[in-house]
């Protein structure tokens, strides 16, 4: 019945019934999936052709890898070597961009590490990949010098109304860019620091998300439940106080590093 519904062959459907588990997911077998389409030899002129330019797009590098050794691969093969190596990439700054983001660097530069402590820094949402459904999970927080910062897990089918409560009574305040969310905190209050376009460098939140990321990736939660709760505890119990202060008070120090290269890229 199974072989003419699908179209499938009898032992297809025996492996993938077999593979199955009891919690209805597929499991990957351990070291399956195609081989390595480049050589360490060619890892290596990945890498010698980035550091040679490093302006180069992934596109870029994976032509002249081509030119080189006669080796064809996709630019995303040639952006996990480069990944394999510490070369990550770095967001494009156009001209505009650089005009904000130097003005913006020169404007607080007089500002101590106690003034930015007094900030709730601006939150990303984290958008996990589908897990087996067409929903993708959104997430929020804050990072500030305070203990009461909290991770949320919404769903966007909530009225923005209570998202804007929400913030309020979990002492995220500064958050959400919603046109209607901004006007109720300007109703009440509460002011705004809006910090340049592609400036991930500008906001020590980002650093936070790196490490969550991260343990989802070695967690592999199945449902949006487990991420849920791999997120709770990655917020709550792997991320300590010292590592949250550490951040906050390296604001005066990417302030200076942006004034230095004119608004250009920092090493943060």
């Amino acid at each position: 019945k199974h072989v003419i519904r699908i179209g499938s062959s009898k032992s297809s459907i025996g492996e993938f019934l077999k593979n199955f588990d009891k919690n209805k997911y597929l499991k990957r077998k351990t070291g399956c999936g195609a081989k390595e389409k480049t050589s360490s030899r060619e890892d290596r002129a990945i890498e010698r052709i980035s550091l040679r330019n490093r302006f180069k797009t992934a596109e870029d590098i994976k032509v002249e890898l081509f030119e080189d050794v006669s080796t064809e691969v996709s630019a995303r093969s040639v952006r996990r070597r480069l990944q394999g190596v510490g070369l990550n990439a770095a967001p494009l700054l156009t001209s505009k961009i650089r005009q904000n983001r130097l003005p913006w660097a020169q404007e607080h530069q007089n500002w101590t590490q106690l003034d930015w402590r007094n900030l709730i820094y601006k939150f990303k949402i984290f958008n996990g990949k589908p897990l087996f459904t067409s929903v993708c999970p959104y997430f929020s927080g804050c990072l500030c010098a305070l203990p009461s910062c909290k991770i949320v897990s919404i769903n966007f089918f909530v009225q923005l109304d209570f998202i804007a409560l929400l913030l309020i009574t979990n002492f995220i305040l500064v958050l959400f860019s919603f046109f209607k969310v901004k006007n109720y905190l300007s109703k009440i209050g509460v002011s705004t620091l809006d910090r340049p376009d592609n400036s991930p460098d500008l906001n020590p939140i980002e650093k936070l998300w790196f490490i969550m990321k991260a343990q989802v990736a070695q967690k592999r939660p199945k449902n949006l439940a487990e991420l849920d709760g791999v997120l709770e505890k990655a917020w709550y119990n792997g991320i300590g106080a010292e590592a949250i202060k550490n951040l906050i008070n390296s604001m005066p120090g990417r302030i200076k590093a942006v004034i230095k290269s004119k608004g250009g890229l920092t090493k943060y």
